[in-house]
């Protein structure tokens, strides 16, 4: 697998507190144990994914928070081939946050 293919790109990352509130009130939510994962469709750029990470603050130390944060986003670098290829098929783009909470 090519090296390029596993980063994450720009045009990937999901940023702005409007579109994150967005995806949190308006979308849809799954959870498993600590990690909740936010969707919502958005009209447009056919096939297209962005992913927001989070971590609520009940995590009280900055440090741990910023080292959850990179795991969330290593682990989805790793696995996103599971996600993209089915979201391609789509007519509307994705909206994803990932979200970890105590």
């Amino acid at each position: 697998m090519k090296l390029s293919r596993l980063s994450l790109r720009k045009r990937e990352i999901l940023r702005g507190y409007e579109t994150f509130a967005r995806v949190i009130t308006e979308g849809e939510s799954l959870q498993k144990g600590a990690v909740r994962c936010f969707f919502a469709t958005v009209p447009g750029h056919h096939g297209a994914l962005r992913v927001g990470f989070s971590v609520s603050r009940s995590v009280r130390n900055a440090v741990e928070r910023n080292r959850a944060r990179r795991w969330m986003k290593e682990a989805y670098r790793r696995n996103k081939d599971l996600i993209v290829q089915p979201s391609a098929l789509l007519s509307e783009s994705i909206d994803v946050v990932f979200m970890i909470r105590v």
